[in-house]
């Protein structure tokens, strides 16, 4: 079985990409794998971090929810 792995960054690319890349996982017969990767900004005030009870928890939650809803878009 063959594995595509297509990292997701939350642009507005993101689809265009998802679908070339299921055509492809198609003709080879393979499977799709989405990715998405989560991350701060090194610049953001520690200030602003200290307020947010749990940045990550909303990071995490956020890009689970844009892969389920780009996986069930496709066919």
């Amino acid at each position: 079985m063959k594995r595509l792995l297509v990292a997701i960054d939350g642009s507005l690319r993101a689809e265009t990409v998802v679908t070339a890349a299921a055509r492809m996982a198609e003709l080879a017969n393979g499977k799709l794998v989405l990715f998405r990767a989560i991350g701060r900004s090194s610049d953001m005030p520690r200030e602003v971090l200290n307020m947010m009870d749990s940045l990550e928890d909303v990071l995490i939650g956020n890009a689970r929810a844009e892969l389920e809803r780009i996986a069930a878009s496709l066919p």
